[in-house]
């Protein structure tokens, strides 16, 4: 801070006293006077002075994050996030921040009224998340606890800052997120309905992160969940089939669940937006490719000996090996509930049902005999269907 040291010591055992006064004024005048002479000074560049003012203050900022007066909360919520990016914060810091978040997000009935502070006590967690990663797993309750209201905050905005922080959060603590992930489930299924598109991306992208780094067998509660998203706008389907791709090449586990996850891809490869279509057919040829690559031995005959049937439909993409006996070994799975779904009141289902079914029979092609009959039924249902756009896809 400017000055010699004496004074400035001087001067900032009087901003901490203004800081503790009744009037909420000067409390703002001083959290205002205490962010000049900290972050406009010749010291900015000395972590180490920085370090050792914070921690003679955080206590109480700290207790100003829960001041009465927004504007208060405002200001020592800002103080803190400059201080996590100057790296002016120490582990043993943590303790005392963490209480009040939880305090402020995490409390029914909700403590912090603000948007705007929810806001920017989310930035406050993803800032120690990212500056302290692992060191966060000691706080995962408090902070999962906080995740699974924020997710379906009222401000879609907190709501999307929300999501953000779980994929961070699951990315830094993955060695122990599994043991806490589920209960963030069902709190993000339902912020897939929110009116936002923006908002369901979001919803999306964490469930993905939440397969990746936490417990994979919650797939079962979100699988249908994300394939009914393929009713979406174009943006979201674009983001679903993405994500299909991912949890198909990197997902742990993933040989457990192919049934589960198959669709959540398959279903763009019928997609009516060229981009979604395109990108669908892309990681679906890489999703295959890489199942060859992990059964190169298993696979190896049938690869090196593999010719495409007379019958093969023209102007239709024949999928490679691994992509065809990934389907094949799939199917018993997934027939008997999208036979279900084809015959559906609603249009949407019974088109997006139409569009996998005949992805399946490209794929499977000879391994789709065993449920001809089946199969041939609920095609005939389809061509006879009251809306056209269904009719084309079978």
């Amino acid at each position: 801070m400017g000055g010699g040291g004496r004074a400035s010591s001087m001067d900032l055992n009087e901003v901490l006293s203004q800081m503790q006064d009744d009037h909420k004024a000067k409390r703002r005048k001083a959290l205002e006077k205490f962010q000049k002479m900290v972050f406009e000074s010749e010291n900015m560049d000395d972590r180490e002075s920085l370090k050792a003012t914070f921690s003679q203050i955080h206590g109480s900022i700290v207790a100003r994050m829960s001041d009465p007066s927004e504007m208060n909360r405002t200001h020592a919520a800002n103080i803190i996030i400059k201080f996590i990016e100057l790296n002016a914060v120490d582990e043993k810091d943590i303790v005392s921040i963490m209480p009040v978040l939880y305090h402020r997000l995490a409390t029914v009935p909700l403590q912090e009224e603000s948007e705007d502070v929810r806001l920017l006590f989310i930035n406050i967690l993803k800032d120690l998340t990212n500056s302290f990663q692992l060191k966060l797993i000691p706080y995962m309750n408090d902070v999962i606890g906080i995740l699974k209201i924020m997710v379906i905050d009222n401000c879609p905005e907190v709501r999307i800052a929300a999501c953000e922080l779980v994929r961070t959060y699951a990315a830094a603590t993955k060695e122990k997120f599994h043991m806490n992930s589920e209960s963030l489930v069902k709190p993000l299924i339902k912020s897939l309905n929110h009116q936002r598109f923006r908002n369901r991306i979001s919803s999306i992208l964490a469930i993905g992160d939440i397969l990746l780094y936490g417990d994979t067998s919650v797939i079962k509660e979100v699988s249908g969940q994300l394939a009914q998203r393929m009713m979406d706008v174009p943006q979201v389907r674009l983001v679903v089939v993405t994500l299909g791709g991912v949890l198909l090449t990197k997902m742990q586990d993933r040989y457990s669940y192919w049934h589960r996850l198959l669709p959540i891809l398959l279903s763009g490869l019928k997609d009516d937006d060229e981009e979604v279509k395109n990108k669908a057919m892309e990681l679906w040829s890489e999703v295959g490719k890489q199942f060859e690559d992990e059964n190169e031995e298993q696979l190896k005959q049938e690869i090196n000996f593999d010719v495409q049937p007379k019958y093969f439909p023209e102007g239709e993409t024949r999928f490679n090996v691994g992509c065809r006996t990934l389907v094949r070994r799939s199917l018993h799975h997934i027939i008997p509930g999208l036979l279900t779904d084809i015959d559906d009141w609603q249009e949407k289902p019974r088109l997006e049902a139409a569009k996998l079914l005949t992805t399946l029979v490209l794929n499977a092609e000879d391994g789709i005999i065993q449920y001809a009959e089946k199969v041939l039924d609920s095609l005939f249902l389809s061509a006879g269907d009251k809306e056209n756009h269904i009719v084309e896809q079978v």
